[in-house]
């Protein structure tokens, strides 16, 4: 699966079985394109089981190809974060979308346990100011 494949088929991934199912129209064809892709054909219009088994091999090829967490330079503390209304925890979390964060949020830096070095954020050392006598 190659990468125009995942600039369609990744919105999915955020969204519901019953949001896919009796969604957009246009938005269900377009899944269904999707899941034949992968292997897992809709056989009933509308059929939340169907979209739902979809979803599950659409997530599991996602993630499989994702980088293992030795390769990978940000690693998530044990929690969930919500980034542009998409929930990312340890495994889901790339190193794409961390520095985004990191970027636009520097602060959040505590929610990860692991960050390149060159990005940790340096204490900032004040220089001692001498007292003049009046």
């Amino acid at each position: 699966m190659g990468s125009e494949f995942w600039k369609i088929a990744e919105p999915f991934l955020s969204k519901t079985a019953r949001e896919i199912a009796y969604g957009d129209k246009s938005q269900y064809e377009v899944f269904r394109a999707v899941a034949f892709k992968v292997g897992q054909p809709l056989t009933r219009d509308n059929c939340t089981v169907c979209v739902s088994d979809a979803l599950k091999v659409l997530r599991r090829l996602k993630f499989k190809s994702m980088p293992t967490m030795t390769n990978r330079k940000y690693i998530l503390k044990e929690i969930a974060l919500v980034w542009k209304g998409i929930r990312y925890e340890r495994e889901t979390m790339t190193d794409e979308i961390a520095a985004e964060i990191l970027e636009k949020n520097p602060t959040w830096v505590i929610m990860f346990d692991k960050i390149p070095k060159a990005e940790t954020p340096k204490a900032q050392k004040k220089k001692p100011t001498k007292a003049e006598d009046s």
